[in-house]
């Protein structure tokens, strides 16, 4: 699947995740069964009930399930509280990079005009329509750079697109949306 799929299409990456996955998971299963299957054939654990061979499957069929469930529930958990911790540090680690390197990394309004529109979609070979025939091929993408470069202008984005959501919630007709966003959790921007 992965050798099908285009180098910057999305589909292609997720369903190539979403067949291993599927896979991994099916053989995690399977060896666990056979693990436990061989640990009640050896005495490790037997239920009275269990001598015949129907009652050792069902017995290793629901340890099996248990097991798996109680696995994918902490696997979640872990890497759920993992990953936002890794993206906390990683934000963190960014800001403190541009923060000591000063403004003389500050890029260009030239430069900077590359970066601000999104890449455009890849073309799926496999679809065929009379609408994707002579379009034009699309813009080289811009050289990659360091991320810590282009966070000074988020920054100063993000503090402009807070000022104006501000002054859109303070006029006096919008005071039934600024309740509305208070009342779903929303934090409205500070002056």
């Amino acid at each position: 699947m992965k050798a099908l799929s285009k180098r910057n299409e999305e589909e292609g990456h997720s369903q190539f995740k979403a067949i291993a996955g599927g896979l991994g998971i099916g053989l995690n299963v399977v060896s666990l069964f056979a693990l436990l299957w061989k640990l009640q054939s050896a005495g490790f654990y037997n239920v009275p009930r269990a001598g015949s061979t129907s009652g050792k499957v069902v017995q290793v069929l629901g340890a099996t399930y248990l097991s798996t469930s109680l696995l994918l529930r902490w696997h979640n958990w872990l890497v759920k509280a993992n990953y936002t911790e890794l993206k906390r540090f990683q934000a963190f680690w960014k800001i403190l990079r541009f923060s000591m390197l000063g403004s003389s990394s500050r890029l260009e309004s030239s430069v900077l005009e590359q970066y601000t529109s999104p890449p455009h979609p890849a073309v799926n070979p496999f679809i065929k329509s009379k609408y994707l025939v002579g379009l034009p091929p699309p813009p080289p993408a811009p050289p990659r750079i360091s991320p810590a470069k282009l966070l000074p202008h988020l920054l100063e984005t993000r503090k402009e697109a807070s000022s104006a959501l501000l002054a859109h919630l303070q006029q006096p007709q919008n005071e039934r949306l600024r309740e509305y966003l208070e009342k779903k959790g929303a934090r409205p921007p500070v002056a």
